[in-house]
């Protein structure tokens, strides 16, 4: 992230810090701004680590919380391979639901974050559409 943000030229606004989410934050001036990508599923207590992560930002600051949402639909529609890719798929959230003890793709985070003293939640899906073929950086995904 820091190496991305000198890249584009604002290297001196961002700051990036290596923590334990589920202990104290190292010591940090109010941040602006906190990306939490893929992370708070992780965690034991997430309304402890939600109120930990508010209490970082300065007031106005904005928390953006990246989760699982929708399983990718990668084939498209009639396509031979449908079936094995819904039964994988199922088999994907299955496990998900087994290792972490509860279903992240539909679990409603509005209520921790509001029992973490977040207010003005919005829940943004985003979709990405890549047609076939795909260029460089999408091929780089496929085995």
């Amino acid at each position: 992230m820091a190496v991305r943000a000198t890249t584009e030229g604002v290297g001196h606004r961002v700051a990036t810090v290596v923590g334990d989410l589920e202990a104290d934050l190292p010591p940090l001036a109010p941040a602006d701004a906190i990306w939490a990508s893929m992370v708070v599923h992780h965690v034991a207590d997430r309304v402890a680590t939600l109120r930990r992560l508010r209490n970082a930002l300065r007031p106005g600051g904005t928390l953006v919380m990246v989760e699982f949402g929708a399983q990718p639909t990668v084939l498209p529609e009639g396509h031979p391979a449908t079936e094995a890719w819904q039964r994988m798929q199922s088999q994907a959230e299955a496990t998900l639901l087994t290792r972490l003890g509860f279903d992240v793709p539909r679990h409603p985070w509005r209520p921790e974050l509001e029992a973490a003293d977040f207010t003005h939640i919005a829940d943004r899906p985003v979709v990405f559409h890549h047609p076939a073929p795909l260029g460089e950086v999408g091929r780089r995904w496929l085995p």
